[in-house]
């Protein structure tokens, strides 16, 4: 008996003949990459590209960490300066907060001097109206004026009265009552007559 096997190998066909598939052998070449059927020239070149990508992707990033960290810092300094003015504002307003309570409490303690000052001023500026009430209108017209202050005017106002105490001591002189009156002036006559005289005692003159 003779024992046939069905082959059932696609290089071989089947039994009926039927040709075998187009790739189905062991010999067929399959699927290819795209890079397979390049050079080395363009693999080197396709390479470059893709490192010259790689490298400017990186640059990019850097670039974009860089001024991230410069924007930061940039409102870090900024918000340091705010901060640092709100504190010199603060620390002014104490200072005046504190200067203004130092010289409030001076300007209390001083009032009752101010005022005793003002008081004083009053009286003596009185006394002086009435020191200088009789004096000649030519020594009131040294006299400082009243809008001198009074620690000024007054040192004044006693250098002129000792100035009227010494006119007012020196006697008025009347006419020809001098401590030596001058002699009174020669009138043509008189010399006429004097001449006459001394003509006559010499004995030249024969009237």
């Amino acid at each position: 008996m003779n024992v046939t096997s069905d082959n059932t190998d696609p290089s071989h066909g089947d039994k009926n003949g039927t040709p075998p598939a187009h790739g189905a052998n062991s010999g067929s070449h399959g699927d290819q990459s795209p890079t397979d059927n390049l050079s080395a020239e363009e693999l080197r070149r396709l390479l470059a590209d893709k490192e010259a990508e790689h490298a400017k992707v990186l640059a990019d990033n850097q670039k974009y960490r860089k001024e991230r960290q410069d924007q930061k810092a940039a409102e870090q300094a900024r918000e340091a300066q705010e901060q640092a003015k709100k504190e010199a504002q603060l620390r002014e307003q104490n200072q005046y907060k504190e200067l203004a309570e130092k010289y409030g409490a001076e300007v209390q303690q001083l009032k009752p001097v101010q005022e005793d000052y003002i008081a004083l001023s009053t009286v003596l500026a009185d006394q002086l109206k009435a020191q200088v009430k009789d004096w000649p209108q030519e020594v009131k017209d040294l006299l400082p004026s009243d809008d001198t202050p009074i620690k000024d005017r007054y040192p004044q106002v006693q250098k002129l009265q000792a100035f009227v105490d010494k006119l007012q001591a020196t006697p008025a002189t009347k006419p020809g009552h001098a401590p030596n009156p001058k002699p009174a002036t020669q009138t043509p006559e008189g010399y006429q007559k004097k001449l006459e005289d001394q003509l006559r005692a010499s004995g030249k003159y024969r009237a």
